[in-house]
């Protein structure tokens, strides 16, 4: 439903911290990318709007933006039609056996866990965001407006392999 107001619009995300923004035009498709967890549907490597330069924030980014660039490439890949907006990302991860993955259901804390989140915003203004949470397991969270018993219609599929 949200998506659909967004899609019809030419999809376009911001993403900012202090001064940085990155604008992002989410291409609209006609036939629906596989949601494997494996990024093997050609839609995702070839139609995709793709964003590959990514910070870390750590736990108390509000207070100490540094701008750390990460060091793990990490990129993300971002589709949509008439009524879905799609995401997919590829983390990369040296350590594999040091991940933080202590969420074990739907809504538990994620955000401590090594986790992709995404906040979406679809109004310009800032007071109306959603915000979704998934773990390398596919736990996942997802709240409206710091609404936690919210549930947002979304599918996820994770896949670990060696490189992250």
């Amino acid at each position: 439903m949200i998506t659909r107001l967004i899609c019809a619009v030419g999809f376009v995300l911001i993403f900012t911290v202090n001064i940085i923004a990155k604008v992002v035009y989410c291409p609209e498709i006609l036939t629906p990318p596989q949601i494997s967890g494996k990024l093997d549907d050609s839609s995702w490597l070839k139609e995709a709007a793709v964003i590959d330069s990514f910070i870390l924030l750590g736990k108390n980014f509000i207070f100490n933006l540094d701008l750390t660039v990460a060091q793990e490439k990490t990129v993300a890949y971002l589709l949509c039609d008439k009524n879905n907006l799609y995401l997919a990302f590829r983390c990369a991860e040296s350590r594999m056996d040091n991940l933080v993955l202590s969420a074990v259901k739907k809504d538990d804390p994620v955000w401590k866990d090594d986790a992709v989140e995404v906040f979406l915003s679809p109004m310009r203004e800032s007071t109306t965001y959603y915000h979704f949470i998934v773990n390398p397991d596919g736990v996942t969270y997802d709240e409206k407006i710091m609404d936690v018993k919210w549930d947002g219609e979304w599918q996820v599929k994770t896949s670990k392999n060696p490189f992250g």
